[in-house]
């Protein structure tokens, strides 16, 4: 006690000393209580960013949304909304948020058309038009005028090309209308050519309205906070198999045929039954596709963060529900503080995980909080996380209070205290806010 005392007296001194300026930078984010679905944002300075919009939980969900109206000044806008997959609760309050706010930018994965006719084909998909028409076509979804989106960034699988190491790597651009830095990130040429058939999109495209980029780089934000993506490519004998026999039901060669016949409920009967006869129950549980986002300050050796984290972990199992033995009003000190938004993606397959693990070697020491996969299934989850990102103390789930998909996993809660590490569960009673203070000092 006395050490720590005598070191924190010391830095002080240093302080005055040596550093005659202090830039500050502000940060706070939130895992809204929206029950099961997922509604996380945040504000780095003066830039608003949400990643994901959805509930099974309505209600809750538009609370939470007009909340966030009612705590930004009504000039202000969305500068970064980043989809993490399309399944239902997450996206089902899009049509609400772009109700209330402009956006600048729509960040969203890449599936190509046969993942789009899977996640069709899934029982009860479709509840409401707008999340219907958010993956048919999200490009005409979000840049439709009356939606007032600037522009949409597809992000596909890159090629593993390593990221910037230092600051001064990353580009630099005071342009106030280009805010979110996406010019480092490199385009997927042919992916582009093979869009660009559909004359919609190929105007967008040179309108600088769409962009189709490669998750393998970094963007950037305010010139102070870095967003790198990660969309795996999934690759399955069952998914091929189910690829062989849709395309005698759909016009893969022409976009705004396809379009139709996927809003058509005969034919969207007819690819759920050929999914049922591929995928059996194996089917259920196909949730590899997420846009993962890592993002945290861009470190320099002379930024010192302070991160409070505040919320209350709760569990419900079988059981009388009950209070996990632990409120959070946690604060500590990190070197750098990263943060890590899972979506729905499985790391519990090896190569899956490989490639995670391979994608962020740079940024594993950096993570210090994840949103865990899948609300907390324990069938999405690798215990190898624990071991590879060092600094990663603090968890999250967020679920429902109540649920019947048994989120989060006792199993993983347990791992993660066996572990020593920390879990919250945000659910629609409670949820979770990170504040993150940094100073930036000058000679």
């Amino acid at each position: 006690m006395y050490l720590v005392s005598l070191i924190f007296i010391k830095m002080k001194v240093v302080k005055i000393i040596l550093f005659n300026e202090v830039e500050t930078l502000k940060a706070n984010f939130s895992c809204e209580p929206v029950g099961q679905g997922l509604f996380y944002k945040g504000k780095i300075e003066d830039s608003i960013v949400v990643y994901d919009c959805g509930s099974n939980n309505k209600e809750k969900l538009e609370e939470c949304i007009d909340q966030l109206e009612t705590t930004i000044n009504k000039e202000e806008r969305i500068h970064v909304l980043m989809i993490s997959h399309f399944h239902e609760d997450h996206i089902n309050g899009i049509e609400i948020l772009l109700s209330k706010f402009k956006v600048d930018n729509v960040v969203i994965p890449y599936i190509d058309n046969i993942e789009r006719a899977l996640l069709l084909a899934k029982k009860g998909y479709g509840k409401t038009q707008s999340t219907l028409d958010i993956l048919i076509d999200p490009v005409r979804y979000f840049l439709h005028p009356s939606r007032r989106v600037k522009r949409i960034i597809f992000i596909a699988p890159g090629k593993g090309v390593p990221s910037p190491d230092n600051p001064e790597d990353f580009y630099n651009d005071n342009n106030e209308d280009e805010v979110f830095n996406i010019r480092d990130m490199e385009e997927d040429k042919e992916l582009i050519e093979e869009l660009s058939n559909d004359t919609f999109y190929k105007t967008q495209i040179n309108n600088g309205k769409l962009f189709i980029l490669q998750h393998d780089k970094y963007a950037v934000l305010n010139n102070t906070w870095k967003f790198k993506f990660f969309n795996l490519k999934v690759v399955s004998n069952v998914l091929r198999k189910f690829e062989i026999e849709i395309k005698s039901i759909l016009n893969f060669q022409d976009k705004e045929i396809l379009n139709e016949q996927l809003k058509n409920k005969s034919i969207r009967k007819q690819i759920s039954e050929c999914y049922a006869e591929c995928f059996n129950k194996r089917g259920t549980k196909f949730n590899d596709t997420s846009l993962v986002v890592y993002h945290g300050p861009i470190k320099t050796s002379n930024m010192h963060i302070t991160s409070c984290v505040e919320g209350c972990a709760t569990l419900v199992t079988n059981e009388p529900c009950f209070f996990y033995p632990i409120f959070h009003n946690h604060e500590s000190e990190h070197l750098f503080t990263g943060q890590l938004l899972c979506g729905d993606i499985s790391l519990s397959k090896r190569d899956n995980y490989f490639e995670w693990q391979r994608h962020y070697t740079k940024e594993l020491n950096d993570i210090t909080f994840m949103l865990l996969p899948h609300h907390g299934s324990i069938h999405n989850w690798n215990s190898d996380i624990i071991k590879d990102c060092k600094n990663l103390n603090l968890f999250m789930a967020s679920s429902a209070f109540s649920n019947k998909y048994g989120h989060p996993s006792l199993e993983l809660i347990n791992i993660l205290r066996l572990h020593n590490k920390m879990f919250i569960n945000g659910n629609e009673f409670v949820g979770t806010e990170i504040k993150i203070n940094s100073a930036k000092y000058f000679l």
